[in-house]
């Protein structure tokens, strides 16, 4: 037969829910996203003085920065960006 639930049982139970809910993430630590390798040359040729042209053929000038970290095959990526 089935054991019901006492009070004190389920006392100790929401308490583990609790302590698994606040002590994992404690313990979890973030991990830093790999750097876009097309942001470093960006940053580089900034650095050195050489701005990208970043201009359409009619002379409309882009602001496109490239994204800092290299987010493909993340749910963050965006199909469109620049790569």
């Amino acid at each position: 037969m089935c054991k019901e639930i006492t009070g004190a049982s389920a006392v100790v139970v929401g308490l583990v829910l609790v302590l698994f809910i606040v002590v994992v993430p404690v313990f979890a630590q973030p991990e830093m996203a790999p750097p876009n390798p097309a942001f470093e040359r960006y940053l580089e040729d900034i650095r050195l003085g050489r701005p990208w042209l970043l201009v359409t053929p009619e002379g409309y000038y882009l602001s496109n920065i490239l994204e800092p970290v290299d987010l493909r095959g993340t749910p963050f990526s965006w199909p469109h960006s620049v790569r």
